[in-house]
């Protein structure tokens, strides 16, 4: 019965529920959880907080991540923007946008990750288990179709 939604977020917490309710009206729920929480965590983490890939990488190691995040969440620059997932369904195929209010990224140059690029990861994952995966000229707006 759902047909479109707009939902927005801030934390990881906020994006796990929401994934997990989405997943939930789909038949293969755990692809399409996992799809949403990876785009939705990249707009929190790289969007909205601007931490980049090879720092997040830095402070994963140092088990610092989560510090970070609240941090970052709590200073004046960072604590009024939002991430935003749109549900568009159809009969056959639902598109999820998500958009953040960072500055975007350079998405034409994420390439498969590898040992000197730990970045990428999750969008070449998603774009494997989609049926497309499109960014705006930015790079802070994504759309992944899913049948």
């Amino acid at each position: 019965m759902l047909r479109s939604a707009r939902f927005e977020f801030r934390t990881r917490e906020e994006a796990v529920a929401i994934a997990r309710w989405l997943g939930a009206l789909v038949p293969d729920s755990a692809c399409t959880e996992f799809a949403l929480l990876e785009l939705m965590i990249n707009a929190i983490e790289h969007g909205n907080l601007e931490i980049g890939a090879h720092h997040k990488s830095e402070l994963v190691r140092a088990g610092a991540l989560d510090a970070e995040i609240a941090r970052r969440l709590a200073e004046p620059c960072y604590r009024d923007r939002v991430a935003w997932l749109d549900v568009l369904r159809s009969d056959d195929m639902t598109a999820y946008t998500v958009g953040d209010s960072g500055p975007g990224f350079a998405w034409q140059t994420v390439d498969e990750p590898g040992p000197d690029r730990p970045s990428g990861r999750g969008l070449s994952l998603v774009r494997q288990l989609s049926d497309s995966l499109e960014f705006n000229p930015t790079g802070n707006v994504v759309t992944v179709r899913l049948r």
